[in-house]
């Protein structure tokens, strides 16, 4: 009877690792021909991931939920152990070995309705960035000041919204002594009037242990909210930062939304020149940017909609060298056909004033035919440089890609013929490639 039970929980353990990995890639052949390299010839990829995690075992304690007193301890805590493979390849089987994580999520100390927190000292206000992210990573392309973190080891403090944080260290022998001192604080968040808000925070740091530095820094922000209209403005400072004596940073947006289906968005983004490294040597004052943005959808019937988005976006305002950009892009479906189209204009205005502005234009243009046995595309990206200082061509590009796809002729294949890379404006140079292939995916 042991015996039985034993094989029964060993099969169900080997079925739980059976059914828990994920296993996805394709195997394809394609033959392929290069008119710019002159080359030619089939090509066999094979491609998969292979994802595998079998959790062991989590472990929670939780401390301080059940106290008696005002004056009480709580903390909680959390451990896991599992066994994991991510994207394993078919040439790279990677290494399937036993992880596990370890932390203590809380730990506060609470008198009445003071929380201390004991993990860290916490972290400073930080409200303005930039407005635009270009790597498209989630995170601003500028964002200098405030933000301090945990700059030594402490505690913090909350109370009714209020919340700080303070943390020292330091070392000493009988001829001198250093030390780091850092404490932060921000207001909660005041209600001014229906719909606008308002907090601000401060820090402060005298560090003689590791970087030197002492400077105090701070920031406040405001922001609106009302049916259709929101908007916003924030700042952060920061006094003898490095070496650095003073400098700013700030942000304003509004955006006001005139119907369910289109809005219009104003945002601006300044900072001390000071913070930019290669803007710091330039005789400007700071770095100022501004946008202005729309978008509405076109209800035209239940099957068929425009959406339509455009922007002004002008940077370095305050320099020299200053770039203005003016675009838009449209998309819609209409039956089988998706339709796509934008416009990017840029002008470039150099210091050097003997030179004259750059202005370029690009196009891009894209029909898509969704038919029930196979997905048909093609693209055009003209392209035109006005430089009249320079011999360049106006007509500098009209990049021209095409291709067809289906997966109704070869059950569990898909079969696809592609024509890419091709400048029809210098189409001696670049003839682009062509590939067709036939993928099994699984």
């Amino acid at each position: 009877m042991k015996k039985g039970i034993i094989v029964l929980l060993i099969a169900v353990l080997i079925s739980g690792f059976a059914f828990a990995g994920t296993f996805h890639g394709s195997a394809s052949i394609e033959f392929g021909v290069d008119f710019d390299d002159q080359s030619w010839g089939f090509a066999n990829k094979t491609a998969g991931k292979y994802t595998f995690k079998f959790e062991f075992d989590t472990t929670t304690v939780s401390i301080g939920a059940e106290h008696k007193t005002d004056v009480w301890a709580e903390l909680e805590a959390e451990a896991s152990a599992w066994t994991e493979l991510k994207n394993a390849g078919l040439a790279n089987p990677g290494d399937l070995g036993m992880k596990y994580t370890a932390k203590i999520t809380k730990a506060n100390i609470h008198v009445g309705d003071i929380i201390f927190g004991i993990l860290n000292s916490g972290t400073a206000v930080d409200y303005a960035a930039s407005y635009y992210d270009d790597d498209e990573d989630g995170k601003p392309d500028y964002d200098f000041l405030g933000g301090e973190s945990q700059i030594a080891p402490g505690f913090t403090v909350t109370y009714d919204g209020w919340y700080g944080g303070f943390g020292a260290e330091g070392l000493w022998d009988d001829d001198s002594s250093t030390y780091n001192i850092w404490g932060h604080g921000k207001t909660k968040s005041f209600e001014i009037t229906d719909g606008l808000t308002a907090e601000a925070g401060g820090y402060a740091v005298l560090d003689k242990l590791n970087a030197g530095d002492r400077y105090l820094g701070g920031g406040l922000k405001v922001d609106y909210a009302a049916d259709k209209l929101s908007a916003g403005i924030a700042g952060d400072g920061a006094l003898k930062k490095g070496d650095v004596d003073f400098g700013l940073e700030g942000a304003i947006y509004a955006q006001y939304d005139f119907s369910e289906d289109g809005n219009v968005r104003l945002d601006i983004y300044g900072a001390s020149k000071e913070y930019i490294p290669y803007y710091a040597e330039d005789d400007f004052l700071l770095k100022l940017d501004a946008m202005v943005s729309a978008g509405y959808k076109f209800n035209f019937n239940e099957d068929v909609a425009l959406d339509v988005n455009g922007f002004v976006d002008v940077r370095d305002i305050a320099q020299e060298n200053l770039v203005l950009a003016v675009g838009a892009e449209e998309s819609t479906s209409v039956n089988a056909f998706d339709f796509y189209a934008s416009e990017t204009f840029v002008a470039l205005f150099l210091a050097d004033k003997d030179i004259d502005p750059i202005f370029t234009l690009m196009l891009d243009f894209k029909v898509t035919y969704n038919h029930e046995k196979f997905t048909a595309w093609a693209e055009i990206e003209p392209s035109f440089l006005f430089d009249t200082d320079d011999s360049t061509d106006t007509f500098s590009m009209l990049e021209f890609n095409c291709g067809i796809s289906t997966d109704a002729i070869i059950e569990g294949a898909v079969l696809k013929l592609v024509y890419k890379d091709a400048d029809l404006a210098h189409f001696k140079d670049a003839k682009g490639n062509v590939t067709a292939s036939c993928t099994i995916p699984f």
